[in-house]
C-alpha cells in the first residue's frame, strides 16, 4: 500500500514473510516517502526479514507492568483489566509482541472457553486489544494488532447475545411487596433495600451510581439527578419524576452523612444486600440460575426501565441520553419495545391522510388511544405502583 495518511500521521506498511507490518512514520508526506523506502531496502537486504528495533523486543510481560501503571491503573476496572492480562500471561507472556500472533489469541480463546463465558472471554480479548493500541501509540509495537476487530474473522469472536431480561408489570409488583415483607421483619437493616431498587426502576442508573448518590446530588426543585462519575467519563443528568422524588424526599437521612443510601458510619453500600435476590426469589424471580436468559440480576432493572420506556412511547435518542450510551448499538438492542406504539401512530397518520384524500373511510385511532397506550405501558405512572410505594 505504500505511504499513506490516517488523521494528520502519515503511515507505512512493510511485508516480511507473508506479514505485513505498519508504522508511524511522519506528518509529512515526503519525510514518510523516505522513511518507507529506507525501511524497505531493509527488508530487501535482509532477504525479507525485518529487522526488529530494540523497543519492539519488549515482552509480553514487560509490557504488560508498564500499561497496568502507565493507563490502566487510573481506571475503575483496574482489576478486572489485571486480572485479565494475567491470565493471558500464561499463554504469551515471554513472547515479544511482534512475536504474538492470531494463533496465539484462537489458543487462548479455546481453553479460556472451557472454564468461563464467552462474554468474560470478550472482555479479556478487549483488555488485552487495548494494551497493543498503548503500545502502537507509545511506540512499542509497529504490527498488526492480532486483537483488532476490523481484521478478526468470525471464528475469533466469541458470539455474545445481549441480555433480554426485564420485569412484566406484574412482576415489578410483587418484587416491591416481596421486599415489604423483609423490610417488615428488619426494618433497620434493609431500610434502604426499596428506595434503591426503586431507583434503578425509575431511572435507569447503574448499581454503582446508586449506592454513590449523594443528596447534593438530587435537584429537587428542577427535578434532575446529577450523576458526575458515569462508566463512560460523561456526566449526565436523569430526570427526576414525582413519584422517586416522593421516594427520595421520605428517605432517613443521617447528620454525618452525604449519602441518601448509607451503611455502617455513614458509608456509602459496596454491594446491594443480599435480600435483593432474597426479595427476588419471593417474588417468583429467578435470581440464582446457571441460565443467562431467566437470571436475573439487579443490573437488569436498569434493563426494565429502559424497556418499559421505550413500551411507554419514548424514543431511542433520549433513552440514550438518560442511560448515557456512547455507542448507538448499546440502545438499539431495546429497539424492538418501541415497534408496537411506532405502529399505532403510523396507522394513525394512514388513517387520516385516507380520510383527507377521500381513499376510504377507514377506523381512525384517535389520539386519545394513543396516549392511553402511552399511559398503561409506563409502569412509572401506574396507581398500583403508586399505592405500594406508600
Amino acid at each position: 500500500m505504500g505511504v499513506f495518511k490516517i488523521g494528520k500521521m502519515y503511515y507505512y506498511d512493510l511485508y516480511c514473510n507473508g506479514r505485513r507490518i505498519r508504522r508511524k512514520a511522519s506528518h509529512s508526506r515526503k519525510d514518510a516517502k523516505s522513511i518507507w523506502k529506507q525501511e524497505t531496502l531493509k527488508v530487501e537486504r535482509n532477504e525479507g526479514n525485518l529487522v526488529i528495533q530494540g523497543q519492539e523486543k519488549i515482552t509480553f510481560n514487560d509490557f504488560k507492568e508498564k500499561f497496568l501503571e502507565d493507563y490502566a491503573k487510573k481506571l475503575k476496572s483496574y482489576e478486572k483489566v489485571k486480572g485479565s492480562l494475567n491470565l493471558l500471561s500464561d499463554y504469551i507472556g515471554k513472547k515479544c509482541l511482534h512475536e504474538i500472533d492470531r494463533y496465539d489469541i484462537a489458543r487462548f480463546i479455546t481453553e479460556r472457553r472451557k472454564k468461563v463465558t464467552g462474554v468474560s472471554v470478550n472482555r479479556d480479548l478487549s483488555h488485552l486489544r487495548k494494551m497493543f493500541n498503548c503500545a502502537e501509540e507509545w511506540g512499542f509495537f509497529y504490527g498488526e494488532n492480532p486483537v483488532s476487530q476490523k481484521k478478526r474473522t468470525q471464528k475469533d469472536f466469541v458470539k455474545e447475545k445481549p441480555r433480554q431480561r426485564f420485569l412484566e408489570k406484574e412482576e415489578i409488583v410483587k418484587l416491591i411487596k416481596a421486599i415489604d415483607v423483609l423490610v417488615a421483619k428488619r426494618p433497620k437493616q434493609y431500610i434502604h433495600l426499596k428506595p434503591i431498587v426503586l431507583t434503578a426502576l425509575l431511572t435507569g442508573m447503574r448499581k454503582g451510581e446508586i449506592l454513590n448518590l449523594k443528596w447534593r446530588d438530587v435537584n429537587f426543585n428542577q427535578n434532575f439527578i446529577h450523576i458526575e462519575n458515569t462508566k463512560n467519563g460523561e456526566p449526565r443528568n436523569p430526570p427526576l419524576n414525582p413519584l422517586l422524588k416522593t421516594i427520595l424526599i421520605k428517605v432517613k437521612k443521617r447528620e454525618d452523612s452525604a449519602y441518601i443510601f448509607w451503611y455502617r458510619n455513614g458509608k456509602p453500600y459496596c454491594n446491594i444486600p443480599k435480600s435483593f435476590f432474597t426479595a427476588c426469589e419471593d417474588a417468583g424471580i429467578i435470581a440464582n440460575s446457571d441460565t443467562k436468559e431467566t437470571r436475573f440480576r439487579f443490573h437488569d432493572l436498569r434493563h426494565t426501565f429502559a424497556s418499559h420506556y421505550l413500551m411507554g412511547g419514548g424514543d431511542l435518542v433520549s433513552l440514550a441520553r438518560i442511560l448515557g450510551h456512547k455507542d448507538a448499538k448499546m440502545t438499539q438492542r431495546y429497539s424492538h419495545f418501541s415497534k408496537e406504539y411506532t405502529r399505532r401512530i403510523v396507522d394513525n397518520m394512514g388513517d387520516t391522510f385516507s380520510q383527507m384524500l377521500g381513499c376510504g373511510s377507514q377506523k381512525v385511532v384517535k389520539s386519545a388511544e394513543i396516549t392511553d397506550f402511552s399511559e398503561k405501558t409506563d409502569f412509572s405512572n401506574s396507581l398500583v405502583l403508586q399505592e405500594i410505594t406508600h
